[in-house]
């Protein structure tokens, strides 16, 4: 048999909430009290994991600040709130590439197998183009752009640069991605 459990929260979350599991994701949740039990359980397995009330990859901790005033309170849902929405962008960022490569008939497993081709150092990195051309015919251009990108995202020792005579100059220019130069840290 099951216990029912009651929470309080601000006037107008919980419909919010019942909007973003029945109407926006009804396969994946259903039902409010699916989401809610999903993102208890999934807060209970970063607490075992590292101990701390970190967002993945964010950088930041959210300190255990004891016993609070209300305001506090408030400042720490909101900030939970915050690492929420942006585990929500990265996880729709995350489909939206693998909606992408699967649109373009791309392999998203190609990643390993271009990360091999990248050079070690600044001093010998290769364009985009020259990528491919390494790759030998083993990818399309689009799996080793997409692979490039996704492993630029995902990895931090895969840098892009876009040289200062083509407009950039600096790790994260946009710049036309024939111009794009990659390489690995060593």
């Amino acid at each position: 048999m099951s216990e029912q459990v009651h929470i309080r929260v601000q006037e107008g979350r919980r419909d919010d909430w019942r909007e973003h599991a029945e109407d926006e994701h009804p396969e994946k949740y259903g039902n409010l009290s699916a989401l809610i039990r999903h993102a208890v359980e999934r807060q209970i397995e970063r607490d075992q994991g590292e101990g701390t009330d970190t967002a993945e990859g964010s950088g930041f901790d959210i300190p255990d600040v004891g016993p609070t005033d209300g305001r506090m309170d408030e400042l720490l849902e909101a900030v939970r709130t915050i690492r929420t929405d942006v585990e929500d962008l990265s996880d729709g960022v995350d489909r939206a590439v693998d909606a992408v490569h699967a649109q373009e008939g791309v392999d998203p497993d190609v990643a390993p197998e271009v990360f091999e081709l990248l050079p070690e150092g600044s001093e010998s990195m290769m364009t985009t183009q020259e990528l491919y051309e390494k790759a030998a015919g083993q990818f399309s251009a689009a799996e080793v752009r997409f692979a490039l990108e996704n492993l630029k995202r995902n990895m931090g020792e895969v840098k892009m640069v876009v040289p200062a005579e083509e407009g950039g100059g600096y790790p994260d220019d946009v710049g036309k991605s024939y111009a794009r130069h990659w390489y690995r840290e060593g």
